[in-house]
C-alpha cells in the first residue's frame, strides 16, 4: 500500500503548511544561517535545499511554490 501524502487535495497554502510541518518534524532538515535566514531541505526533491528568510516580518523562500505562486507563504 502506498504512502498517502497528507496535503493531497488541500488548497495550495494549506499544502505548503503541511509540507513545512513535515520538514520541521523530521528534526534535521532546517539549518540556521543567522537570526533571519535558514537553509531548508526540499520536501519533494532529495538533495535540493532552499534559503528561507524574513523580509519585513513576512517569510520569503526560493522554492518554486513561493516564487511562482506569490500568495503562498512558506
Amino acid at each position: 500500500m502506498g504512502h498517502k501524502k497528507p496535503w493531497k487535495g488541500r488548497a495550495p497554502e494549506q499544502a505548503i503548511t503541511c509540507r513545512g510541518l513535515h520538514i520541521y518534524r523530521k528534526g534535521d532538515q532546517i539549518k540556521t544561517i543567522d537570526a533571519k535566514n535558514w537553509d531548508v531541505a526540499s520536501h519533494s526533491t532529495d538533495g535540493n535545499r532552499y534559503r528561507v528568510w524574513f523580509e519585513l516580518e513576512s517569510p520569503t523562500c526560493e522554492c518554486a511554490c513561493h516564487t511562482t505562486a506569490k500568495k503562498c507563504r512558506c
